[in-house]
């Protein structure tokens, strides 16, 4: 768990917090309330029920209340069911309710492994927000195994762990989609500094949505951890291991920001001949945003075939800055499947991998736009090491390198019906068992444009092959290849090895290929983007000398001496 979050803020409060306390203590011994609402509560025990427990503290509170568990506290084990939270003691929806436990260690709320911890059932607008607890061990065979809110949920320092819904062997069949292993919530879940980690959904005949957590609206997760969550179903889809979001259903896009947080080790799986298991870390149906953290080592597996988006599955636009997708499997789309506008930056994507099609980035459908960013060691057992283009999109690569990675077809990228535009990027390193380890096209008609890019060092099954196939036409210019033979390249295209070093940390928050001094890429690109930097991002100009060199690299781009520039320096 995370260090305790200092103490929110009381509305409508004037004393001091250990006064306000010192009050709601008084007042409530003597059955005297100041206002209704916006009230301190104390929990005097750990009973499941009865005077001074939890669950009768909030049956006799008011909306608005905010009710602080005894430091006395160590876990409060339900034996009568889950707390209901409804109605308040005025009889009127409890649409704001918070419970807070200030104590140094977090309080665990245990469900004894026999129903859900909380149902907040005070209608759509309701928000229950939870401090510095534990919640755990509930078990529902309908949404939401430890807590579900018809409303909103927000989370801070909290951990929802070991929470199963859904039916098992025995259960009877719900008949319809079960959704939030750990937590449902049909409106927003905000979570903050939080862990949501082992819990399950688990279905034999219908849809199981987010192994973890359920947003049916919005979701914001920022400096936590969703880990070691599943969804599975037998004889339906699945969706989201970690994370789901949105009503595929319905068609309610949700909108999801994920910041300096981490997905991994979650599983979506399905065992149904013809249905998908989606998004292993996060499905999201709707726009999602990502930056820093990490998305790693999840998995989307199915039965025949159907597991997409080991890491991530985006059912509309995507944005990742500054996040590594690493080591994630599926089927197809190791590492991330997107049916929308894909921009990804100042990002690395490693070590996914893929049965079929696209190791680390698979376009099902719209574009990608990739932006000082590093994909390497991916692999793919059919098309697209790095990246497979599916659809009729586009893909577009700026100061960006592609090495390392392995396929069938397209070691780096594959293309079936888009268009690929490659700008002061670096393919290289990587290898085809059968045709373009560098780029692959299957129809030769569709538009390609190299501009200051080194397409080179790509090898497959007898040799060199930077490109495929024969009679392929490409267009640009400033860019070096060294091995396409039959294809079309613009005729100021250089062919010599451009002397590039192992990919490796040269500054910058990105692997790269750095030039050797002698390589002949060197002054011989462009910079038609006006780009200030290379990849490596600030203080790496992208033009260092009298012109840009091709590919990401740039050769005697070095940010500026600090101390000499501060004034240190005599």
């Amino acid at each position: 768990m995370h260090p305790l979050p200092p103490a929110p803020r009381i509305r409508l409060r004037r004393r001091p917090l250990a006064l306000g306390l010192a009050a709601a203590i008084a007042c409530a011994s003597t059955g005297t309330r100041v206002h209704a609402g916006d009230f301190l509560v104390p929990v005097e025990n750990c009973n499941d029920s009865g005077p001074g427990s939890l669950r009768d503290t909030i049956a006799a509170s008011f909306n608005g209340d905010h009710l602080v568990l005894s430091p006395d506290c160590d876990t409060i084990a339900l034996t009568s069911g889950p707390i209901l939270i409804g109605n308040d003691s005025a009889g009127m929806p409890f649409t704001h309710l918070d419970i807070w436990n200030f104590a140094s260690a977090p309080v665990t709320i245990d469900g004894g492994g026999v129903d859900r911890v909380f149902v907040q059932d005070a209608g759509a607008n309701a928000t229950l927000t939870f401090t510095h607890l534990r919640i755990t061990n509930g078990r529902s065979i309908d949404s939401g195994g430890c807590v579900l809110a018809h409303g909103n949920v927000e989370l801070a320092n909290v951990e929802i762990s070991e929470c199963a819904a859904g039916s098992i062997s025995g259960d009877a069949p719900t008949g319809g989609p079960v959704r939030g292993g750990g937590l449902y919530a049909a409106g927003t879940v905000t979570i903050d500094s939080s862990v949501i980690a082992s819990n399950s959904v688990h279905e034999n005949s219908v849809y199981a949505y987010g192994g973890g957590v359920f947003a049916g609206q919005e979701l914001t997760l920022t400096a936590s951890t969703v880990r070691d969550n599943s969804a599975h179903s037998v004889n339906g889809a699945s969706y989201g291991g970690g994370i789901a979001a949105g009503n595929r259903s319905a068609d309610v896009q949700a909108t999801v920001t994920i910041a300096s947080s981490t997905i991994t080790g979650n599983t979506t799986e399905s065992n149904c001949g013809f249905c998908g298991a989606r998004g292993g870390g996060a499905w999201v149906h709707g726009t999602s945003t990502l930056t820093g953290g990490e998305v790693g080592e999840n998995q989307a597996i199915s039965s025949y075939g159907y597991g997409t988006g080991g890491g991530l599955y985006s059912h509309g636009p995507a944005t990742l800055t500054g996040t590594g997708v690493h080591c994630n499997s599926a089927d197809n789309a190791g590492g991330i499947g997107s049916t929308g506008t894909l921009t990804i930056s100042g990002a690395t994507l490693d070590c996914n991998s893929a049965n079929a099609s696209g190791g680390a980035v698979y376009l099902i459908g719209g574009d990608l736009a990739l932006t000082d960013s590093t994909i390497s060691a991916n692999t793919a057992g059919s098309r697209g090491g790095g990246i497979f283009l599916r659809g009729y999109g586009d893909v577009a690569t700026v100061n960006s390198t592609i090495s390392g990675n392995s396929a069938a077809n397209g070691g780096a990228i594959a293309n079936t019906y888009g268009s690929l535009h490659l700008s002061n990027s670096t393919i290289a390193f990587n290898q085809a068992s059968s045709h373009g380890a560098g780029v692959y096209f299957r129809y030769a008609y569709y538009p390609f444009e190299l501009t200051s890019t080194i397409v080179a060092g790509n090898t497959n099954g007898s040799g060199p092959e930077d490109m495929w196939p024969p009679g392929l036409v490409v267009s640009g210019s400033h860019s070096l290849v060294v091995a396409a033979p039959g294809v079309d390249l613009p005729a100021d295209t250089l062919s010599d090895d451009p002397l590039l070093a192992p990919l490796a940390m040269n500054g910058g928050p990105t692997e790269t290929h750095a030039l050797d001094a002698k390589s002949p890429a060197i002054d011989q690109g462009s910079n038609d983007a006006a780009l200030p930097f290379d990849q490596r991002g600030e203080g790496y100009a992208r033009v260092s000398g009298p012109a840009a060199d091709i590919g990401a690299f740039e050769f005697g781009a070095a940010p500026p001496d600090e101390i000499f520039v501060s004034g240190f320096d005599p």
